[in-house]
């Protein structure tokens, strides 16, 4: 069976855990080109930087919400920066080129992710204070990773809404967030009573997703809230965890430790 990778913006498959291939993921905190626009303000005014938005059809809370702080904070945007510039060389290139260029710079350098990733990384990450003003949905913030942008989630819960809601491919927050490997959004969401016993339509739980996808620091806090009998716990294939990583090519002593099936 063949299984796409998990990219940037695009949630694991409900059938990723069964076969193996390399996956990526963004990391904690990163909104895909959400740093563009505050890049831009190294060259150009922020009337500018919004119609640019604009132009290119991005989402725009976040950015409204980045763009307002740094306005607010300038010196704050210096400062990450120049933390940016001071360790990549890349990157040092880049600005000094946005900042003679102006927009035209920078749309030729919408299609790099990894760049705007490593860029996005090197200042920081999204500021605690905007994950506040714009909170993400639950499922998004799980998948972007950041503890501020997951409690940011969890104040705006919808009371009609439960932290065990799933999305359209069934996953919970907590799943999404273990598969892509990020420990702290997974803890935050335990302390909010998120079940981590829960199971996908194809009884992939989240200890099969971690697994998986060879999320140890993930198994780590999972082990504090799971016993042996989840580890034993089958989905539709008939695959316990250790199964699945081990398909997966992944060492299932290291992942699952007194976990692991004594059977397997």
């Amino acid at each position: 069976m063949e299984v796409p990778r998990v990219v940037r913006r695009r949630l694991p498959d409900t059938a990723a855990v069964a076969a193996g291939g390399e996956r990526k993921a963004g990391g904690p905190g990163w909104q895909p080109l959400s740093w563009l626009p505050t890049f831009c303000l190294a060259a150009i005014s922020v009337a500018s930087v919004v119609a640019l938005c604009t132009r290119i059809g991005r989402e725009g809370a976040l950015d409204g919400a980045l763009h307002e702080y740094y306005e607010q904070h300038p010196e704050e945007f210096r400062r990450r920066l120049q933390v940016a510039q001071a360790s990549d060389e890349e990157l040092r290139e880049v600005i000094a080129e946005v900042s003679r260029g102006g927009p035209q710079a920078v749309l030729r350098h919408l299609d790099n992710e990894a760049l705007l990733l490593r860029l996005s990384e090197k200042m920081g990450g999204v500021p605690d204070e905007v994950w506040a003003a714009a909170p993400p949905q639950l499922h998004e913030a799980a998948r972007l990773g950041a503890a501020a942008a997951v409690a940011a989630a969890l104040r705006v819960l919808p009371p009609t809404s439960s932290v065990d809601s799933v999305d359209e491919r069934g996953m919970t927050a907590l799943a999404i967030a273990a598969a892509h490997g990020h420990a702290e959004a997974v803890s935050s969401l335990l302390e909010a009573r998120a079940d981590p016993r829960s199971a996908d339509g194809q009884g992939n739980s989240v200890l099969h997703f971690a697994a998986g996808y060879g999320r140890k620091a993930v198994c780590d806090v999972l082990r504090l809230h799971l016993g042996p009998s989840d580890a034993h716990r089958i989905n539709a294939l008939g695959q316990m965890a250790a199964d699945v990583a081990r398909v997966n090519r992944h060492d299932v002593v290291v992942l699952l430790g007194d976990l692991q099936p004594s059977s397997s």
